[in-house]
């Protein structure tokens, strides 16, 4: 029997944002970003992120799932949404291309 937990990615807490002990400094520079400080832009979830405004609905975004999460898009048209499995639901591929879900193959 698999479990499955849902986490929204959205506010987070007001008292998660208090660090009484503040991190280690890194010890490597992120790398910076493209074309004059422009944060990337990820367009397959972007795309989802429209359509879901559109339709009013959630939209599943296969492209970034794996074997055990899977990523929507919410109807608000900002935030996402990850179903996290405590087991695989999904397989990849024998070519490596995509994954087959393990309950309904094809």
């Amino acid at each position: 029997m698999a479990a499955t937990m849902v986490v929204s990615l959205t506010a987070v807490p007001s008292w998660a944002e208090r660090d009484p002990d503040p991190a280690p400094a890194q010890t490597s520079t992120p790398p910076a970003p493209k074309s004059g400080g422009q944060p990337a832009v990820d367009e397959t979830v972007e795309a989802a992120k429209k359509q879901a405004r559109e339709t009013g609905k959630r939209v599943e975004i296969p492209e970034r799932n794996t074997e055990s999460t899977t990523l929507f898009a919410n109807p608000d048209g900002k935030t996402l949404r990850v179903e996290l499995s405590t087991e695989p639901i999904r397989v990849k591929k024998a070519d490596g291309k995509g994954f087959t879900d393990r309950h309904h193959p094809g």
